[in-house]
């Protein structure tokens, strides 16, 4: 007999056996042992209680040879089907777990964090007995979100139907859901991220409608911890101390941990170590001793393999040291010219390669090169913005009723997107379980509006073909959680890089703590071949929170040369939907056929509203919408700033940007300029854009 079957027939069903004594029962080595145990359980034919015994099920122990499910939930959670790979010893006594169990997860880079996550979830709806609204995800990033969605909707895919509805959004979403049982619409419109989240810390344990919806979950997982850090660490520890008892697996890794800059000027000082040391210290049954080291994202390759393996060792054990290890990495690197000339290799221009940057300047030149030289690309977003999906405004264009039934829906989005029933039903599925019960026959427009102001992600369909096998240019901030074949860094900040005086924003800022943590991160998005370039955004400097150009005149005064375009509330959102139903129509079609990511857009100098400049979008000397007065008003203030008094004049057009994406708005359905016939649901397609612009005096 094998040992497999030793062990299986030393177990039996009503008591348990450690693997210790099973290791002294079948004369073998605990850690083989342990790996068989959960391969076993992986098979349904073990389990494990609280004390780490395993028994035989049930099932195994009644029927000789049966190797099926106990239950129809069993049959979700065959997890070599479910996810595709067979899990390691490391990851299997998490996947494994029970559902009570509390877990902390030290996850390096390319270590099967996400795999083994999903296949948690699969072990929870199985073996674990929880349905998928009993669990709840929580993660940093929208982009991290969208990741482990594509993951679970594979593994929905291969078998595990019930695990694309659990509750799976960012800390700043679930924050914003938990509002609206508190706060007025209007009053939450009014707080920016950071405060919806304070806000949600300081009321959630007094308001007993969120406490009870917060108790139906029996497991909660966290994503991505390291990065928790100020008001979203407090609320994170908020959330797993107003819902006890309640299991929770936490995944996160320290020497990846680069958002500290959040909390110089913030209200809270937490870091994600203060977090974890809260943690350990209010549940002393954490079991923390889970580490996953096998990196499966370099295949084998020795020097990255060695920047993942000694550059987190030496982040861990001595920063200095993994400093001068990781620059030295860094400088013997391939170089791919600069971000005012770039040569990338013709052979790296598609998706699989990244060029991650250390500030935005970085990108945003880059960006304008390929932009000239027609080399598609395409931007990361910040780590909060969501940007609905342009079917959503397709759709919902004109539509009239508060309410929306399951068979208007199907009707309306055949239509409108030349789809198959078949189709159309997945949409619906998809939608509603993004913010509601799965199996609901109707919803109200009103919570379709709410879901996506609260960032939660929708699912995506492309309303027409688009190149998306194009080179991807991201801050390292943002390619947090995210791997390519090819990464190219841009990680100089010194002479030549912007020179002009002014502060860094944001992620722009930079600390000798950190920066061996965001090089590390830089380093270890690679999978096949890591590549280096100059950086090179001289005279682009921060003002206020957005990027400009600048330089001196002949005459003394500051030229105002260029000037980003793209931040949040930049674009007037209403204005796409302003106008007769007929002509509104006839925007939203053109929108629809002649704007694509890419096609190049100018703003013109408009009017003057009381001293603010009005610019309109014109794409072909076509006016598709209009800039917001915020980004009149920002423009105002650059000018004023740079050379001390008001601005009497401004650039006659702005170019050189580009539309980033088209997208669902969601108006301003009390806007007096808007016919009634598009108030109702108040959504409409607009345009993303970006960009540093170029002044045209």
């Amino acid at each position: 007999m094998n040992l497999e079957g030793k062990i299986l027939a030393a177990l039996n069903p009503d008591s348990g056996l450690t693997a210790r004594d099973l290791a002294e029962k079948v004369g073998a080595d605990k850690t083989e042992i342990n790996s068989i145990l959960y391969k076993l359980s992986n098979q349904c034919k073990t389990r494990k209680n609280d004390k780490h015994q395993w028994f035989l099920q049930s099932n195994v122990a009644s029927t000789s040879g049966n190797n099926g499910a106990v239950g129809q939930k069993m049959s979700e959670v065959d997890l070599t089907t479910v996810v595709k790979y067979e899990p390691t010893p490391e990851q299997f006594p998490v996947i494994a777990a029970a559902a009570g169990s509390q877990l902390f997860v030290e996850a390096g880079p390319g270590t099967g964090k996400s795999e083994t996550l999903v296949a948690r979830l699969a072990w929870l709806l199985g073996e674990g007995g929880l349905n998928a609204s009993q669990i709840l995800v929580l993660s940093f990033s929208v982009a991290a979100v969208r990741e482990l969605k594509k993951r679970i909707e594979l593994a929905r895919e291969n078998g595990c139907a019930s695990i694309s509805y659990i509750d799976t959004r960012t800390f700043d979403s679930f924050a914003s859901k938990f509002l609206r049982l508190v706060i007025s619409q209007k009053e939450l419109n009014d707080l920016d991220y950071d405060q919806r989240i304070q806000r949600a810390t300081r009321d959630l344990p007094s308001n007993k409608n969120a406490m009870r919806i917060l108790g139906d979950f029996k497991h909660i997982l966290f994503d991505e911890m390291q990065d928790l850090v100020g008001v979203r660490a407090d609320f994170a520890c908020e959330l797993l101390k107003s819902n006890q008892p309640c299991g929770f697996t936490l995944f996160g890794d320290s020497a990846q941990g680069i958002y500290d800059f959040t909390i110089e000027n913030g209200p809270s000082r937490t870091t994600s170590g203060d977090l974890l040391k809260v943690i350990r210290k209010d549940y002393p049954k954490l079991d923390d001793s889970h580490r996953f080291t096998t990196n499966f994202r370099v295949g084998g390759d020795p020097q990255l393999e060695n920047i993942a393996l000694r550059g987190r060792t030496l982040l861990l054990e001595s920063p200095d040291k993994a400093r001068d290890f990781l620059e030295k990495q860094f400088a013997d690197l391939e170089a791919q010219g600069s971000t005012g000339n770039p040569a990338i290799q013709p052979d790296l221009l598609h998706a699989a390669t990244c060029v991650v940057c250390r500030t935005n300047g970085q990108v945003l030149r880059l960006a304008g090169e390929l932009h000239k030289l027609n080399i598609p690309f395409q931007m990361a977003r910040d780590k909060n913005e969501f940007l609905p999906p342009a079917w959503l405004g397709r759709v919902f264009l004109g539509w009239q009723n508060n309410t929306v039934g399951r068979q208007d829906f199907l009707v309306k989005t055949q239509s409108a997107l030349t789809v198959s029933g078949e189709q159309a039903l997945q949409l619906w599925t998809g939608l509603v379980s993004s913010f509601g019960p799965p199996k609901m026959v109707s919803f109200n427009i009103a919570d379709l509006r709410a879901a996506i102001t609260d960032g939660v992600v929708m699912p995506e369909y492309l309303l027409y073909e688009r190149n998306t096998n194009v080179i991807q240019l991201s801050t390292i901030h943002r390619s947090k959680g995210r791997e390519f074949a090819n990464i190219i860094v841009v990680m100089q900040t010194g002479d030549g890089d912007n020179q002009k005086s002014g502060p860094a924003g944001g992620e722009d800022r930079t600390s000798d703590a950190a920066e061996p943590r965001v090089l590390f991160v830089a380093l270890t998005r690679a999978k096949e071949s890591i590549r280096r370039m100059e950086a090179q955004s001289k005279c682009i400097w921060m003002s206020a929170d957005r990027l400009i150009k600048s330089h001196p005149h002949a005459k003394g005064f500051i030229v105002l040369a260029g000037f980003q375009v793209g931040l949040s509330l930049d674009i007037d959102q209403d204005a796409f939907a302003v106008g007769e139903p007929d002509d509104v129509h006839e925007n939203q079609q053109w929108l629809l056929e002649k704007t694509r990511p890419g096609t190049a857009v100018e703003l013109w100098l408009d009017n003057l509203d009381d001293g603010c400049p009005g610019y309109k979008i014109m794409i072909d000397k076509y006016e598709v919408g209009r800039m917001s007065s915020k980004f009149g008003w920002a423009l105002w203030h650059t000018l004023k700033n740079l050379n001390g008094h008001k601005p009497k004049k401004f650039p006659r057009r702005i170019t050189g940007i580009w539309v980033s994406e088209i997208i669902t708005a969601v108006g301003n359905q009390g806007n007096d300029r808007i016919d009634r016939t598009f108030q109702t649901s108040g959504l409409w397609l607009a345009l993303t854009l970006e960009g540093l612009g170029k002044c045209e005096w």
